[in-house]
């Protein structure tokens, strides 16, 4: 069952980024990732990804995650802004990203085991007051697990969650 959750996450993704690279019907705004967006500001949150954790992120872009079970950094490749010039979402941003990511995990955690992570998270982002968002998201991973004495290494399929809260500066 989790091989399948796990293929099913890298299709979605996958199809998400096809979307994205393609025109559509969807009222909202496709982007990816430019070097302004390094410049957009610091946001700062508590989340759930590798455990309890800090995550820092640079603009709409890169993300550095340090939590109790492990660390870890994502790079965004694209965004979703749903209705832009809607009175609700114009004050009210509801954006959905696909990114990548490369991570250590020193605990093992829910589903995770101790060992270098690939993952490729995908999710939304609710700015729901000024300077604070809430955003969720699933991440299809490739667990490299690090050979142990009572166990030996392998290699893991798993879907890590993501709940958390972000404050912009």
């Amino acid at each position: 069952m989790k091989k399948l959750l796990t293929v099913l996450g890298f299709v979605s993704s996958l199809a998400l980024t096809s979307i994205a690279n393609a025109e559509s019907d969807i009222p909202g705004e496709f982007s990816s990732p430019s070097m302004s967006d390094f410049n957009s500001g610091v946001k700062v949150a508590i989340a759930s990804d590798y455990g309890l954790s800090v995550n820092v992120q640079f603009g709409n872009s890169i993300e550095f995650i340090v939590g109790a079970d492990g660390a870890g950094v994502d790079l965004a490749f694209w965004h979703y802004n749903l209705l832009p010039q809607s009175k609700f979402f114009s004050k009210r941003p509801l954006k959905f990203y696909a990114a990548g990511g490369l991570g250590y995990a020193w605990n093992d955690g829910n589903s995770i085991k101790e060992g270098t992570v690939i993952r490729v998270p995908a999710g939304a982002d609710w700015k729901f007051a000024p300077k604070w968002s809430v955003y969720a998201s699933l991440a299809p991973t490739i667990n490299f697990v690090k050979e142990q004495t009572n166990r030996d290494s392998s290699t893991d399929f798993e879907v890590m969650s993501n709940l958390g809260i972000r404050y912009h500066f």
